[in-house]
């Protein structure tokens, strides 16, 4: 069975957590517009409106999306130079270690 516009709608918004004023907000349909559409109360929405309520809820996924690509990148890095600085200490104090004769 082929999920409706309505229902597809109802479904971005509940995945994204998003609420009807963010929707509003970032599509620049007025609140009680995206109400409407939301709970069916309208029965041929516009395909403009449509469109960006779906760009919006779209754009909060990306943006969600790279701001965790962000942190994670962000904590490898930070891992990275960890490493590098105990590497980087390890070869300095090995330097300054005396030598050690084995017999």
């Amino acid at each position: 069975m082929q999920e409706s516009i309505v229902e597809t709608l109802k479904n971005m918004k509940s995945e994204q957590n998003l609420t009807l004023q963010q929707i509003s907000s970032a599509s620049g349909v007025p609140l009680s517009t995206v109400n409407r559409i939301l709970s069916g109360q309208t029965e041929n929405p516009s395909f403009r409106d449509v469109a960006a309520i779906v760009a919006a809820s779209l754009s909060f996924g990306l943006v969600a999306t790279v701001f965790v690509v962000a942190r994670i990148g962000l904590i490898a890095i930070l891992i990275l130079l960890i490493f590098l600085f105990v590497i980087a200490g390890l070869v300095r104090a090995r330097r300054t270690a005396p030598l050690r004769v084995i017999e």
